[in-house]
């Protein structure tokens, strides 16, 4: 872990893989306070999946033809630009679900 490169590499993986995990976390307790139940809480975190399994095939071919540094830190930055647009995501899509 002396190695420069590689701790700045593993805190910026810590630092996403943190985000990523307590960023459900968060928007279930966005829509519970937006009054949406349970069913509102799967239903946004289902749409927040779903484009994730979609985008698998396509991150594959990216991931074949551009460098793996390049992948890496474009793949971090797409994922929090997407973390912090989730969050403006939700009422809208509440709203139009009644919920």
């Amino acid at each position: 872990m002396s190695s420069g490169p590689f701790l700045i590499h593993f805190t910026a993986r810590m630092l996403s893989w943190t985000g990523s995990a307590v960023a459900p976390i968060g928007t279930a307790f966005a829509v519970l306070h937006l009054g949406g139940g349970a069913s509102g809480v799967g239903l946004v975190l289902a749409a927040g999946m779903a484009p994730q399994i979609l985008l698998l095939l396509i991150g594959g071919v990216v991931a074949d033809r551009f460098s793996r540094a390049q992948v890496m830190v474009w793949a971090n930055v797409t994922s929090a630009m997407a973390e912090v647009w989730r969050p403006s995501c939700c009422e809208p899509v509440l709203r139009r679900c009644g919920i």
